[in-house]
């Protein structure tokens, strides 16, 4: 149904070609786990300032950014830092990228830790490119419920069907 080309990867990236083969297109997508270490994330911010002109393609990036964008995103715990989400918005504005939304719960990350020390943060998103936005523009990302891990799997819906998107 789809060949998938490697283009580059790092520790913090990993970015293919999708060719899907029934309609011809072709798109990047960028798999995402930022490091929960601040400089190495400003580290794949510049990457993927740098990967943007690159490709002429639709794009999606999906994954664990390991940061936040809004006041919303977090429950608990210290404050936003302003600086961090500006540079934050400042990488995807630069890549012209959307948050493509989500269904389920708003958090994809708990600490675990006992009342009065209780954070919860959405930390997994994905982003698209108005060119990927017009190609799927169903396409929703889902926060499936945690079970084994601090993180909440996410899924990608192409079509955001309720018979298909877990079939996929």
């Amino acid at each position: 149904m789809v060949e998938i080309t490697q283009l580059a990867k790092t520790e913090q990236e990993i970015h293919i070609v999708v060719k899907v083969r029934a309609s011809n297109t072709h798109w990047v997508l960028s798999s995402i786990y930022a490091s929960p270490r601040l400089a190495e994330r400003k580290l794949l911010w510049n990457n993927l300032f740098a990967v943007a002109p690159l490709y002429s393609l639709p794009w999606l990036m999906l994954g664990d950014f390991n940061e936040l964008l809004s006041c919303q995103d977090k429950l608990g715990g210290n404050p936003l830092i302003p600086s961090r989400v500006l540079s934050f918005k400042e990488c995807l504005d630069s890549c012209g990228m959307v948050d493509i939304g989500f269904h389920g719960p708003r958090f994809t990350w708990v600490n675990k830790r006992e009342a009065g020390h209780y954070i919860q943060e959405r930390l997994n998103r994905g982003f698209a490119n108005i060119d990927w936005r017009e190609i799927y523009p169903e396409a929703a990302v889902h926060h499936l419920a945690c079970i084994h891990s601090d993180h909440c799997p996410v899924l990608l819906s192409l079509d955001n069907s309720p018979t298909s998107k877990f079939h996929r």
